[in-house]
């Protein structure tokens, strides 16, 4: 569908022959109408230019028009708020110029995002992403800081690349889950569906469904006992699954952005097997996590530090 007549009909300077063909082509497709739902995810903060989107409402046509698309409110906002320049009147249509939308998740808490092209993003808390309103006509990028779950929409022409301080990771069309937190130094992918390709300093790595890659002291490894229970964040759960205290103690502390420290020469055992819900709060996690240990801990709240006794 052109452009400009997609935008003519937001505006409603459509004749009726041309409303009917804008209409017939948001029945043919979930498609067409899922691209609308997208960018309204997307582009939410534009309803800044509300003003200007009341003053279009006032005709009664487009009242019509707008209660069919019944989203399409912030679509118009979108068009008329990213500095585009549309010259109505004439066949020619300026390309929009997208803006960077900076998305961040408290801790405790996640995200769900779906991007212009289709792709699902899970965010998780203490993470950040930074994406464009509309991807170029070369690639698809954005860049993480933290961890996110990635559900990429399939364009083979259209790489996706996902950039983070320590590597760049690059699909078609995958499942995979990127944890880059450059304060603990740490880097990680797994593969789910598809395939990964990751670009680092000294080159590239491929990576198969089942692998997971970990980025230490400079070197890459692969490995395939990638645990699906690491990455159940995406469902607001801890998954305490063996008694590995520092394994456990680190999805305490993405979860929570609190560091963990034992003061005793020895490391409790976990004994817990089970499933934690993060929405439940920190002390309660502490409390199931160092149930029948013997062990104690104590909060610095001003370093964020738990300390195990």
């Amino acid at each position: 569908m052109e452009r400009e007549l997609l935008v003519r009909f937001l505006l409603c300077e459509t004749t009726e022959q041309e409303e009917q063909k804008v209409l017939d082509w948001l029945d043919a497709s979930p498609e067409n109408v899922r691209m609308l739902e997208s960018l309204d995810n997307s582009f939410s903060a534009s309803m800044l230019n509300a003003p200007r989107y009341n003053k279009i409402k006032k005709d009664g046509r487009a009242a019509g028009a707008l209660r069919y698309l019944g989203y399409a409110a912030s679509f118009v906002a979108v068009l008329l708020g990213l500095g585009t320049s549309f010259w109505f009147g004439t066949k020619s249509v300026e390309q929009p110029q997208a803006q960077m939308v900076t998305v961040s998740t408290p801790r405790g808490q996640r995200t769900n995002l779906t991007l212009q092209d289709g792709t699902r993003v899970c965010l998780n808390g203490g993470s950040t992403i930074i994406y464009p309103t509309i991807f170029d006509s070369q690639s698809r990028r954005v860049r993480l800081t933290g961890e996110a779950m990635f559900d990429v929409s399939s364009d083979k022409e259209h790489p996706f690349y996902v950039e983070t301080y320590a590597a760049t990771v690059k699909v078609t069309g995958t499942n995979f889950d990127v944890l880059a937190d450059s304060g603990r130094g740490v880097f990680s992918t797994a593969l789910f569906r598809g395939n990964v390709s990751l670009q680092i300093n000294d080159g590239a790595y491929s990576m198969t469904p089942g692998q997971k890659a970990i980025l230490s002291g400079g070197k890459l490894t692969v490995t395939e006992d990638t645990d699906e229970d690491d990455f159940l964040w995406t469902e607001g759960v801890i998954a305490v699954n063996d008694n590995s205290f520092r394994r456990i103690a680190e999805k305490v502390e993405s979860a929570f952005g609190v560091k963990i420290r034992c003061q005793a020469k020895l490391e409790p055992q976990i004994l817990l097997r089970g499933k934690i819900r993060i929405s439940d709060g920190l002390d309660h996690a502490m409390s199931m996590i160092l149930m029948q240990t013997g062990r104690t801990y104590r909060i610095d709240t001003d370093t964020n530090t738990i300390y195990i006794q």
